[in-house]
């Protein structure tokens, strides 16, 4: 960034966001706030539906502007509370009327409305709304961006003041936005050779275009307005400053960098727990925080999580030895098929029929266009839901025109049904495939029905369902996540088969190496998407990287997760303090000399007990996790369990984990008994040391004073 280009920047970075669902949504926003505006200056009410708008535009997680993030969960107030205090508080109401009505013309304005809001939240006992606000402010007034969160502003404002050579203080994120808008206006007449005269003519208000906007759009040849403008430094932070620390990472990694990537650790490391973090670094950067407050707002993060997942963007599986190319790819499938038999009854057969596996599908649904710039699909499906809503049925002719048959809402109202004894069902998906030229299911199974439906959008006046036209697809270019637990359990070559090779970046979709198969089942060409990333875990405990399948190792970007003993600190079980990191610390440097650094344990099998410190729990995971893991590492080598145990230093026999067993001697009374070979000890688990805290306090303790007392020997 030291040859900084700010036009450079612009090119790389900001001249696709007119195709982004994101700025249509910003510029239908503004468009409306104008029009509330014009209405009340000629002294017009809002509507109810226009009052609810800007409620919802207020408290909603997401909205036009930016997700809200923690900003909502920061002011201990739910949005069913922001609601109700809207409805039931006029001077909240009014605030945020008259905000649309004036603007917000100087920083005084939005200091007066930020205070009264501020006011309002702690008279109902909820704390200052500060994104709330600010997103707000930036949906009614063009002079301030997007970018609504404090401490990003500070640090874009900071790194690109710096740039755009203005140092200027601010006492408010509102000046703040003022004077870096104006800098970047500045830089464009600076790099373009622009007349400076055109700033002095700049009107404020919500025109998304002036002189300016327009001689910069036409010297660029790049679309420019003045909401591209507002977004610019979001855009900034999110490509020059934003670079998420990744919990596993010890430096600030971003997974972005690599599509295919494995997690690997012993066991309790967090390498499942830590896939949310990750995906949603890829997902949505914005919302993964430092490692430090990643505690804090880790539900958060995964509730976005499950969400994505939900929509699709994620998929899940745990590869194991019976996994297959059937399921990861594709395969030959039973499906249950409904049909009408001889005797008009309805009846159940089984047919096979070539399906996707769960690679395949996510392929599939990250290939798929986002829309089409001059298809108005949407809106005549969202067309034909309203007038469904209104009228009890459509009679749709089929294409050989020689019946007719009527579609209905179905039951949630988001799809379609036929009215008949057997009704079939469609919803949005599958007619936008017939729409473009495709089969609405896999088997192509009642498309003739289907097919009627989108020439009857077509033909009927009242509808008007545009051609579809290829050539105007909009590229899918949102990013999508394979989560692959236990990687390292599955054959891999018998489950990727030949798309262990088009997983490679170099080998994705649109690069210049780009490599496509047909695939065996249904003899169609595949190629692997750049915006599929997989992340997969491998417990190093059940194989070594070292044995693992070359081809996968190749085409794999590998994160080491070790144990992190330092984030366990001391717990205080009765009225004694246990230090889990220096316990954690002095069990792993046993097993790693006495086995390797593979089979160490993890710090995530003692988190439980940073809010539950009790000597009950603590003697559940030694029971039931740490020494069943170590009677498996060492095969019931108890000798070497006692050591990791640091059982041999231990002041009492109560203590140890590990003591020797005693047999009846009269069971060994035998003429032959010189002949066996039989063993000189024998141990077991001595299951009342879990009940003394000194049983755990002592793995480390001793040996910390033997080291203090070498080293004021040696002194």
């Amino acid at each position: 960034m030291e040859s900084f280009s700010f036009i450079e920047f612009f090119r790389n970075y900001c001249n696709k966001v007119t195709s982004w669902d994101w700025y249509e949504d910003y510029k239908k926003h503004i468009e409306k706030v104008k029009n509330f505006r014009d209405k009340l200056i000629e002294g017009n009410s809002l509507s109810s539906s226009e009052l609810d708008y800007l409620k919802n535009f207020f408290c909603a997680q997401s909205n036009a502007i930016a997700n809200a993030g923690q900003g909502l969960a920061g002011t201990n107030a739910r949005i069913d509370d922001i609601n109700t205090l809207f409805d039931n508080n006029d001077a909240f109401k009014k605030l945020l009327v008259d905000l649309v009505r004036y603007g917000v013309p100087t920083e005084e304005d939005f200091l007066i409305f930020e205070d009264r809001i501020a006011e309002i939240f702690k008279a109902n006992n909820h704390n200052k709304p500060t994104v709330l606000i600010n997103r707000y402010v930036a949906g009614s007034t063009l002079e301030v961006s997007s970018l609504v969160n404090i401490n990003q502003f500070k640090q874009t404002y900071r790194v690109l003041g710096d740039l755009l050579k203005t140092n200027e203080k601010y006492s408010s994120w509102y000046q703040g936005n003022i004077n870096l808008l104006k800098a970047i206006d500045m830089q464009f007449v600076n790099e373009l050779n622009l007349d400076r005269s055109l700033l002095d003519e700049y009107k404020s208000g919500l025109e998304f275009e002036n002189d300016f906007t327009r001689t910069v759009q036409e010297k660029l040849g790049l679309p420019y307005n003045r909401i591209i403008r507002s977004m610019i430094p979001w855009l900034f932070f999110d490509n020059k400053i934003n670079k998420p620390h990744l919990p596993p990472s010890p430096k600030e990694t971003r997974l972005k960098s690599s599509l295919n990537t494995i997690l690997y650790g012993p066991p309790g490391t967090g390498k499942t727990f830590n896939t949310v973090t990750f995906a949603m670094s890829i997902l949505e950067p914005n919302l993964v925080l430092e490692e430090t407050e990643l505690e804090n707002s880790y539900q958060d993060l995964k509730n976005k999580f499950d969400l994505l997942k939900k929509e699709g963007r994620i998929r899940f599986i745990t590869f194991h030895q019976s996994t297959s190319y059937e399921d990861f790819v594709e395969g030959i499938k039973p499906f249950v098929e409904e049909y009408t038999g001889e005797d008009g009854q309805s009846e159940k057969r089984v047919i096979y029929d070539v399906a996707p596996g769960i690679f395949k599908d996510l392929c599939e649904c990250a290939s798929t266009p986002t829309g089409q710039e001059k298809s108005n699909f949407d809106e005549i499906w969202k067309q034909l839901i309203t007038y469904l809503e209104d009228n009890e049925f459509i009679d749709i002719p089929l294409l050989s025109k020689e019946k007719t048959f009527k579609i209905t809402l179905n039951k949630s109202g988001d799809g379609l049904t036929t009215i008949e004894d057997n009704p079939k069902f469609f919803n949005k998906e599958q007619l936008y495939r017939i729409y473009t030229g495709e089969k609405g299911v896999p088997r192509g199974g009642h498309d003739n029905y289907r097919k009627a439906v989108v020439e009857f959008l077509k033909t009927n006046k009242d509808f008007g369902l545009k051609e579809y036209n290829n050539k105007t697809i909009i590229d899918n270019t949102k990013p999508y996540v394979l989560i692959i637990d236990e990687i390292n359990r599955g054959n891999i070559s018998k489950i990727f088969g030949e798309l262990i090779t088009l997983i490679e970046e170099g080998k994705r979709k649109g690069q210049p190496e780009e490599c496509e198969v047909t695939l065996p089942y249904s003899k169609k060409t595949f190629s692997v998407p750049s915006n599929v990333y997989i992340i997969g875990t491998m417990n190093t405990a059940d194989r070594s990287i070292a044995i693992m399948d070359t081809a996968l190792r190749r085409r794999f970007n590998f994160i080491e997760m070790p144990p992190k003993p330092e984030l366990l600190g001391n717990v205080e079980i009765g009225n004694k303090t246990l230090d889990l990191s220096k316990m954690l610390d002095c069990i792993n440097t046993r097993i790693e000399l006495l086995f390797d650094k593979d089979h160490m344990l993890g710090h995530a099998f003692f988190f439980p007990l940073k809010k539950t410190p009790n000597l009950d729990l603590l003697g559940r995971i030694f029971k039931q996790k740490i020494i069943p893991l170590l009677q498996e590492y060492f095969y019931d080598e108890y000798e070497k369990i006692a050591f990791i145990l640091g059982d041999d230093q231990k002041s009492s026999n109560d203590f140890k984990f590990v003591k020797e067993k005693k047999f009846n001697q009269s069971y060994l009374k035998s003429n032959n008994l010189n002949e066996f070979d039989l063993k000189e000890r024998t141990y077991e688990i001595n299951y009342s040391s879990f009940n003394h805290i000194e049983s755990y306090i002592e793995i480390y303790e001793l040996v910390q004073s033997s080291k203090n007392d070498s080293s004021e020997k040696t002194e």
